[in-house]
This record gives structure tokens, C-alpha cells and sequence, in this order.
């Protein structure tokens, strides 16, 4: 009989040991996710003003400029990142003088073009990332048995596109 009390007693303990690691991970997942997500929403808003920059808007050029930082995380990330998306990504014109010219000289159609699709090939890696974090989340949810409400691990879905004959571009929705 204290045997079995015993054994109870150590499933008790083990259980709430396995719950605490499981929502101390949880956090940490949660934190990094959340961090993933404020980048998904920092890129988009520097596509719609590089989309502005691009329609002639002389006050979103100028703030375009500025964000490229904060969604990249500082200036020498943003060089980095830059040449590996557009290295990546297929681009044409010689990456090492864009990618300089992304921070210095006068901005053309052509510039706001490949920003934008520097921003939109980010911004899926971006979305992909977010959703294995999700998904990691939820398998930690069923496997500690945490109870956490399933809205929390909604996915991010590729966006719509809708053309806009303003910008001669497609808005994402």
C-alpha cells in the first residue's frame, strides 16, 4: 500500500514538472513567434509605403528609406539580408551596386520595384517561419497538455492580391 502512495505521490510531482517545462517552453515559443509576427507587420507596412514612394508620394520615399532598417533589425542586417534575397531571389541587375544604391542615391520605378519584391519574397519566408513556430506551439500544447485555447495557433495565410490600377501594382490584402 505505501508503495502505491509512493508511486502516486512521484506521478503527481512528475506531472507538474512535465506541465512547468512544457509552459516554460510554450513562452519562449510564444515570445519568438510574437517577434516573428511584429516583422510580418513591419514588412507590410514598408510595402504599402514603398508602393506610395512608387505612385509618387515624396513623404513615403522619404520614410520608405527609414523602415527598411526596422524590418530588417538595423542597417548592416538589412545589407545582409538584402543581398541574400536578392541573390536568392533571381534578381537581374548587378545585387552588390542595388544593394547599395537600396541606401544611397536617387530612387527609381525600378528600385521600388525590386524593393517590393525583396519585401514580398521576406515576407513569405517570414510567414513560413510564423507558422512552423505555430505549429511547434501547438504540438507542445497537446504533448504537456496545456490547455491552451486552439485560436492561439491560427497560421498566417498567404495574403490576397488585388491589382491596383493606381499603383499599376498588386495590394495585398
Amino acid at each position: 500500500f505505501l508503495a502505491e502512495q509512493q508511486r502516486k505521490k512521484e506521478a503527481v510531482q512528475s506531472a507538474s514538472v512535465n506541465v512547468g517545462v512544457g509552459t516554460h517552453l510554450f513562452k519562449e515559443g510564444e515570445q519568438s513567434r510574437r517577434e516573428v509576427g511584429d516583422t510580418l507587420e513591419k514588412a507590410k507596412s514598408a510595402a504599402q509605403l514603398f508602393k506610395e514612394a512608387k505612385a509618387g508620394s515624396a513623404a513615403a520615399g522619404t520614410l520608405s528609406e527609414n523602415i527598411i532598417t526596422s524590418v530588417f533589425g538595423g542597417a548592416a542586417k538589412a545589407q545582409t539580408e538584402i543581398a541574400r534575397i536578392a541573390a536568392s531571389g533571381g534578381f537581374v541587375e548587378n545585387i552588390g551596386d542595388w544593394v547599395s544604391g537600396v541606401f544611397t542615391g536617387v530612387k527609381t520605378q525600378e528600385h521600388y520595384d525590386s524593393f517590393l519584391k525583396v519585401l514580398d519574397i521576406y515576407t513569405r519566408e517570414q510567414r513560413s517561419l510564423y507558422n512552423t513556430k505555430t505549429n511547434y506551439l501547438d504540438t507542445l500544447n497537446k504533448e504537456y497538455g496545456l490547455r491552451v485555447p486552439g485560436n492561439v495557433f491560427e497560421t498566417k495565410d498567404a495574403p490576397r492580391k488585388v491589382w491596383n490600377p493606381k499603383t499599376r501594382s498588386f495590394d495585398i490584402l
